[in-house]
């Protein structure tokens, strides 16, 4: 017989949440980078989280509601040939 438990630690109402694959680097002063997208330009920002719960991550200050964070960037990837090519559903 197994058993799951789950005990709860912290809780916040009505918390501004973000994904905790959105967080940088962390600094020595307990900040965060995110990238934050202004336009169609990604922007680094540094921000104060507080509790987790492994997926998503509270933000205590540096974002704001509505303010989109990069999760993922394919900048650094290399290109290949399958970039290069159109997407399906072309012209035939």
């Amino acid at each position: 017989m197994t058993t799951q438990v789950a005990i709860l630690l912290n809780q916040a109402k009505q918390a501004l949440t973000i994904p905790v694959a959105a967080l940088g680097d962390k600094q020595k002063d307990g900040r965060v980078s995110v990238k934050v997208l202004v336009g169609k330009q990604a922007e680094t920002r540094m921000i104060r989280t507080g509790i987790s719960n492994n997926v998503q991550i509270q933000v205590l200050e540096g974002l704001k509601e509505g303010e989109k964070v990069v999760v993922g960037d394919s900048t650094s990837l290399p290109k290949t040939e399958a970039s290069a090519m159109p997407p399906p559903g072309g012209r035939r």
